[in-house]
């Protein structure tokens, strides 16, 4: 039988079991000084290298997980502590337990609303939550960069570009040296009509060229963002987990500070390559279909240029808002 100490008793050991969750009830990130990858305990997280980095990045994208996970392992407690308070009250009332008793099984039931509303788990959840969504498009953004700037695709693209543009010029030199070697003068309208072929082939030539270059100006890009993607990486995980104590701390973190601090991590990480690759496509497309071999070669080059940064503009998109990702590749 449910006898009034029971019930306030019953009701306090609910209460507490909820209580002693503190972890789960006000979530917190460790100090950044013990920020460490898994079984790296010398590694300082804050680097340029981008190894490093990662795996920094990760670790803090785990860490943020648990908060979550404890976040509804309370929610899960609090849920079924109401369902005992609430069963005990049901019988209670069903078989006439007595104004006593009820009164117990109020206590408990007061003091769990009262907690909910101090605990706000929804509040923590989407502060949490939030915080992941960004770290993973910082992470994804920065491993499509990384990939580009060790793929053959671009390491190679230089070395392409510039047999490209030789092969153009060579072939220009060609086409002189073939009309300087017509026996006989031409006539007027020879001549007028060779030069103008000569000045439409070179317009075409330069279009061509200009792609190359274009081309190897991403290749450019994509090493000099990976050259400084460590930092870059690094400190954006630090201003996230910045952020993420400052939010649970009932500090004011508006949404869309929250949304430029992530576009601006990932234009810092890929924006120039975006405009790069926006400009070796238009060129592209503006191209003329060709058969000279130096031509088809430049826009073989820019292909290469637009496959070995694919991944860098899908992540790119994925991850900031439609007016930056249209206004970079444009």
């Amino acid at each position: 039988m449910l006898t009034p100490v029971k019930a306030t008793r019953l009701a306090l050991i609910v209460l507490a079991s909820l209580t002693m969750s503190s972890c789960a009830m006000w979530p917190t990130l460790k100090d950044d000084k013990d920020l460490k990858p898994a079984a790296a305990n010398e590694i300082l997280c804050r680097t340029d290298d981008f190894d490093t980095a990662y795996k920094c990045a990760a670790a803090t994208h785990a860490e943020l997980s648990d908060l979550v996970d404890g976040v509804g392992d309370y929610n899960r407690s609090s849920s079924y502590a109401a369902w005992v308070l609430g069963t005990a009250t049901g019988g209670v009332l069903a078989f006439d337990g007595g104004e006593s008793v009820l009164k117990g099984l109020a206590v408990g039931a007061g003091g769990l609303i009262g907690l909910n509303s101090v605990v706000k788990t929804d509040e923590q959840i989407r502060v949490v939550s939030k915080a992941k969504d960004e770290l993973n498009c910082v992470m994804t953004v920065a491993k499509q960069v990384h990939a580009a700037g060790t793929s053959p695709l671009i390491t190679h693209l230089p070395t392409h570009a510039i047999a490209a543009v030789q092969s153009i010029q060579g072939a220009q030199v060609q086409a002189l040296e073939k009309f300087a070697a017509i026996a006989r003068p031409p006539s007027v309208a020879e001549l007028v009509a060779s030069e103008m072929a000569r000045i439409n082939a070179t317009t075409v030539d330069l279009k061509f060229i200009e792609m190359s270059k274009t081309s190897e100006a991403v290749a450019s890009s994509v090493n000099s963002a990976n050259a400084g993607l460590g930092i870059e990486l690094s400190n954006a995980v630090f201003v996230i987990r910045d952020r993420v104590r400052a939010a649970l701390a009932g500090m004011s973190v508006s949404d869309e500070k929250t949304m430029l601090d992530q576009r601006n991590h990932v234009v810092d990480m890929a924006g120039e390559i975006i405009r790069k690759r926006a400009d070796v496509r238009k060129q592209k497309d503006a191209a003329p279909a060709t058969g000279e071999p130096g031509q088809a070669a430049a826009a073989q080059v820019a292909q290469e240029a637009l496959n070995g940064t694919a991944g860098v503009e899908e992540s790119f998109k994925q991850c900031v808002d439609p007016a930056t990702a249209a206004a970079l590749s444009s």
